[in-house]
């Protein structure tokens, strides 16, 4: 394949994906967190949806197939993911990828989740008087229906026409 703009963008995604999530995760090197994007089956998606059209109900069935090969390909290469550090480091790649790449406008976009850190969650508890718990969220330690129970109680943040990337707003370090 030629080098074009969505290699050199996915190139950096990647990068930046696993820089994000590798820090306090023992053994997780970057080429394995590369390899793990790699191989979950995302970048292909992105070259088949170019007009990113997709309903809710197929992005969470690809979203949870995606965080499932990552948590396989990262337990291959003896650096096991829990479901919120595999789902992490997928945001930050479709945040790159889509969102900050121009198509924040687009349907994909509007239901991609955010990068959960320790500073979004205790940026959201003390706005939201609410959402205090979220200060004590695990995320690194996150299953799949912890982490699906937080992306539900996060879009309460927001009003149904606002996008997932909104919360982010409150991602000030």
């Amino acid at each position: 394949m030629a080098y074009d703009i969505f290699i050199h963008r996915h190139n950096f995604a990647v990068w930046a994906a696993s820089r994000a999530v590798h820090r306090n995760w023992n053994g997780a090197k970057t080429r394995v967190l590369v390899k793990a994007i790699e191989d979950c089956g995302v970048k292909d998606f992105l070259q088949l949806y170019k007009e990113h059209s997709i309903s809710y109900d197929e992005f969470e069935h690809y979203h949870h197939v995606w965080c499932c090969k990552i948590q396989e390909s990262t337990a291959a290469s003896a650096t096991e993911a829990s479901y919120g550090r595999a789902a992490k480091l997928l945001a930050v790649y479709l945040k790159a990828m889509v969102i900050v790449a121009g198509a924040e406008n687009t349907k994909l976009a509007h239901l991609i989740y955010p990068p959960i850190d320790s500073i979004l969650l205790k940026n959201i508890g003390d706005r939201f008087n609410r959402f205090k718990k979220l200060k004590d969220v695990k995320w690194t330690q996150s299953n799949e229906s912890e982490y699906y129970s937080l992306m539900s109680l996060l879009r309460e943040c927001l009003s149904k026409e606002q996008p997932l990337w909104m919360l982010e707003e409150y991602w000030h370090p």
